[in-house]
């Protein structure tokens, strides 16, 4: 593994970026999209960059701006420029080739909004993606939180492992996506995976995207699985390794399967 840097055009921003090589030539190559406040060595990052490279897949783990190691300011993320920095990585370090995306809860989200936009992409995972984004926040923080917010500009977060400020940005950019849009115009493979108890992300909003996804479908229920997929870690790793796998045909049809 090593650490590059991409800059971010015209913005002074750049990401660090881990590249997990196979020992010999990459066979295809994939990209790592992190949740929200989360980095590129996480523990899913870390675990499917090994597997993959094992496999043949050159993998690379991002570090959006403001996170990690990647210069910038955490307090401005938003969907839009998760997306930028996607894009920053697989241009600079992808190029035109076919890619894969594959991206956990807000990353999941984001590697969708690639996915809808751009056709080379050729398979996408996505991993408890964040869908149902701008009304989850907006629950969260209530609406008299929200005008105070707009009021002030930022918004101090107190999350589970931390503390942060937040532009309402972030807000203001999630309610002009069009989450719909983005799921009815992904025409890739996809491989969705979603724990059952999942209470960051509910289990619903993965069922509403396998309800109206029209791309090829493989829809992975994780039971009992958390929004981490604590202990079902080794079962993520072999559902994401076989569904990249070369001599894998792109899946028929919409199907769901249940994993104990």
């Amino acid at each position: 593994m090593r650490t590059l840097a991409v800059p971010v055009a015209g913005t002074g921003v750049r990401l660090a970026v881990d590249e997990h090589l196979p020992a010999e030539d990459a066979r295809a190559h994939a990209i790592f999209l992190p949740g929200f406040g989360s980095h590129r060595r996480g523990t899913k990052a870390t675990r499917l960059g090994r597997r993959l490279a094992a496999d043949g897949v050159r993998l690379l783990t991002v570090d959006f701006e403001g996170h990690g190691d990647s210069t910038g300011r955490f307090a401005s993320l938003s969907l839009s420029r998760h997306r930028r920095d996607a894009a920053a990585v697989r241009d600079r370090l992808v190029g035109d080739a076919p890619v894969s995306l594959i991206g956990s809860s807000m990353g999941g989200l984001v590697a969708a909004m690639a996915a809808a936009e751009d056709a080379t992409v050729e398979r996408l995972v996505l991993i408890a993606p964040a869908f149902g984004f701008r009304a989850r926040w907006e629950s969260r923080v209530g609406r008299e939180r929200i005008d105070a917010w707009r009021e002030a500009g930022t918004l101090e977060w107190r999350g589970d492992d931390f503390t942060a400020e937040i532009e309402f940005e972030m807000l203001a950019d999630a309610r002009r996506v069009d989450e719909a849009a983005v799921v009815a115009a992904i025409a890739c493979p996809t491989l969705l995976v979603h724990g059952t108890d999942d209470d960051t992300v509910p289990i619903e909003e993965a069922d509403r995207f396998a309800a109206a996804c029209r791309a090829p479908l493989v829809y992975r229920r994780i039971e009992r699985g958390t929004h981490r997929l604590e202990g079902a870690l080794d079962r993520l790793e072999e559902e994401v390794a076989s569904f990249l796998a070369p001599d894998r045909a792109p899946p028929p049809g919409s199907r769901t399967g249940t994993l104990p």
